[in-house]
């Protein structure tokens, strides 16, 4: 008889695919449609500031591979605006629980 955490194990594995294959389903989607235009017209980024809008798509990938709108204000990447957001929200996250825990917080 197998142990209770193998087969834990097993069905976290599964889980675990499941969420990369939705997530490659939904990159493939993503990618076609910016392909295709999916509604985002190509304008440069003083064209944006003269219209007045935030974004601006110039349907060429940042440094870190996104083809995706950019932020009009700064020509930073949405995406790696967000990944970057998400990071520091998580590092905030930590450091107060380990704040909580009475332990020595590393800043950096």
């Amino acid at each position: 008889m197998r142990p209770f955490f193998y087969a834990c194990s097993a069905m976290v594995i599964k889980i675990h695919l499941w969420l990369i294959y939705f997530q490659l389903i939904a990159n493939l989607y993503h990618i076609h449609t910016q392909k295709r235009g999916g509604g985002v017209k190509i304008i440069t980024r003083a064209e944006a500031a003269k219209a007045g809008t935030m974004k601006y798509y110039t349907g060429a990938a940042c440094r870190n591979g996104h083809v995706c709108e950019r932020y009009t204000v700064n020509g930073a990447c949405v995406e790696c605006n967000a990944n970057h957001t998400k990071a520091q929200r998580q590092r905030i996250r930590e450091m107060i629980t380990l704040a909580r825990e009475g332990r020595e917080v590393a800043h950096g």
